[in-house]
Order: C-alpha cells, then structure tokens, then sequence
C-alpha cells in the first residue's frame, strides 16, 4: 500500500481502516480460542471476555476517528449529523450560520 504525503498530512483513513481490521481480527481469534479451550476456567473465560470487550471499544473508537476523519474532508457530513441530532429550533439556526 502506497500511502501518499498530501496537504502537509499523511492520509490517516487508511491507519484507521487496518486498526480496525486488527482489532476485528483479534476478536474472532480470542473467541475461536475460547470456543476450543479443553480446560475452561472461569478465570480464561473472564480474562477472555474482558479482552474482546476492550477490542470491542477499540473498534468502536477507531470507527469513530474515521467518521471524524471523513466528515472533516467533506463538511457536509458533519454539518448534516450536527443538525440531525439537535432540536429543530437549534438545528434552523445552525443551518442558517453554515450555510
């Protein structure tokens, strides 16, 4: 993969696409693990349990950083989830400001 240098920065989607890839990654190899464990204490399971909980919010946050990532190279994202999620009288408002 061949990672361009553009505007004085380094294109940060494809990092946050092979983080969450990883992440994802590890998640099905810690549950195939526990799903052939011979012996299955209940200290492996809760250790297990916990480490796909905490790839789980790793991925969540790297998909979060992308859709930052995304909505900052196109504003019209971020201006329609802004407006999506506020109240109507606040949302004409701001759709008055960025428009």
């Amino acid at each position: 993969m061949i990672v361009r240098f553009t505007d004085g920065i380094f294109q940060l989607d494809n990092f946050l696409i092979i983080g969450v890839i990883a992440a994802v990654r590890h998640i099905l190899t810690v549950g195939a693990s526990l799903t052939m464990e011979k012996k299955k204490t209940t200290e492996y399971f809760n250790r297990a349990l916990m480490e796909m909980g905490v790839n789980t919010g790793i991925v969540l946050a790297l998909v979060f950083a992308l859709f930052l990532a995304r909505a900052l190279d196109h504003p019209t994202i971020l201006l329609f989830c802004c407006i999506a999620s506020t109240p109507p009288v606040l949302s004409s408002f701001l759709s008055l400001i960025w428009s």
